[in-house]
């Protein structure tokens, strides 16, 4: 600690790799790096983007305004994921 200011010294860093952050520590050592998370949101897209594309290629939907109406959703919201 510093004399009379009751703050403790840490002397770690952070160091950027590859666009994460690593704690690097005195003795050298590194954080562990965290396990990504899936993106949920973009997993149902995904999803919806290939169900979409099933309906328009079997003919049950002959356009994003078909499937919007059988999906009831907007026609954006089909424009924007397809």
């Amino acid at each position: 600690m510093r004399a009379g200011t009751g703050f403790g010294l840490n002397p770690t860093r952070l160091k950027g790799r590859g666009g994460r952050k690593l704690i690097i520590t005195p003795e050298g050592a590194t954080a562990a790096a965290r396990k990504r998370s899936r993106d949920d949101t973009l997993m149902k897209a995904l999803i919806h983007r290939h169900r979409w594309q099933r309906k328009i290629d079997s003919g049950q939907a002959r356009s994003s305004t078909d499937i919007a109406a059988q999906e009831n959703v907007t026609d954006a919201d089909v424009w924007w994921i397809t």
